[in-house]
């Protein structure tokens, strides 16, 4: 079977609107988060702009 999920990347991840779009995202099950970048200092781990992979930093949102 293959798999018809859409790879998908957020820009400003840390923000109201990214965070929301985190959420909506990581639930539907046609969508998989490739990326989402912040350029907040501290938003994740690492520098900025953090890049923040699924299944790590991004849960915390």
């Amino acid at each position: 079977m293959t798999s018809n999920r859409t790879s998908v990347g957020i820009v400003g991840a840390s923000g109201y609107m990214g965070g929301e779009a985190l959420r909506v995202l990581l639930e539907h099950p046609q969508v998989e988060l490739a990326w989402a970048t912040s350029r907040r200092p501290g938003a994740g781990r690492g520098s900025t702009p953090e890049l923040l992979r699924p299944g790590h930093a991004v849960r915390r949102y």
